[in-house]
């Protein structure tokens, strides 16, 4: 009897839609609070997608890495081939023609890697700090503009992602631990940040300065340590 081999799930796949139907209904009670006059509704909105929205490029370049070294580490099915003879009788200059030409393709390959996400890290430093500076501004003249970084805000982690998306190929050794540790700095400072600039420190610019230096400092260290990685 004839068995047919199930093919495995790629759950990568279906990963976007859990967070897309998150930052739609973000998207909505941010409409929502925009035509009802509530400012508190589009913070609130605009936060959490936000953060779907870094979690959503977070978790889909983890797992592109994790494909990757997969693709890498596990021999495609099929007959080994021979691996070509060395020479019988290398000399020096054969050696120090393989060591300048293996270090040349490793600098090569790692010049190239992780940029996109470098410029991920240090475009989310500064459009959310910048967003928790307008949100002191216009809590001191004038609430109902507090759409309008909102709105920049969102257009422009949304154009982050899409190109941390699309041209985030590769990446260095080690990125998921060092991705994982910036983002979760930046969570937590970004949470902070949004609740008590909006509440118990509403109007007090000594705490929106020491939040946005925190977050500024926080992308600088992590993109710099990436690209020295």
């Amino acid at each position: 009897m004839q068995t047919t081999e199930k093919k495995p799930v790629n759950g990568q796949r279906y990963a976007w839609i859990g967070f897309a139907l998150g930052i739609a209904c973000m998207v909505a009670l941010f409409v929502y609070g925009l035509i009802t006059g509530k400012p508190q509704l589009m913070v609130i909105a605009s936060s959490v997608a936000a953060l779907l929205g870094v979690v959503w490029a977070s978790t889909s370049a983890a797992a592109q890495a994790a494909t990757r070294r997969r693709a890498v580490t596990v021999p495609p099915p099929g007959p080994t081939p021979a691996p070509e003879a060395p020479p019988e009788h290398p000399t020096a200059d054969d050696a120090r023609g393989f060591l300048r030409e293996a270090n040349r393709l490793e600098s090569a390959s790692r010049a190239g890697a992780s940029w996109p996400h470098i410029t991920m890290q240090l475009g989310l430093g500064a459009i959310t700090s910048l967003t928790l500076i307008s949100f002191w501004l216009v809590g001191r003249f004038d609430e109902s503009l507090v759409a309008v970084p909102l709105i920049a805000l969102l257009i422009w982690l949304g154009i982050l992602m899409v190109f941390m998306l699309v041209f985030g190929r590769s990446t260095k050794r080690g990125f998921s631990r060092r991705w994982k540790t910036f983002m979760a700095i930046w969570t937590g400072l970004w949470i902070v940040g949004v609740l008590l600039t909006t509440t118990v420190f509403s109007g007090e610019l000594w705490f929106t300065l020491v939040i946005t230096t925190a977050i500024t400092v926080n992308s600088v260290i992590g993109a710099w340590w990436e690209a020295r990685s």
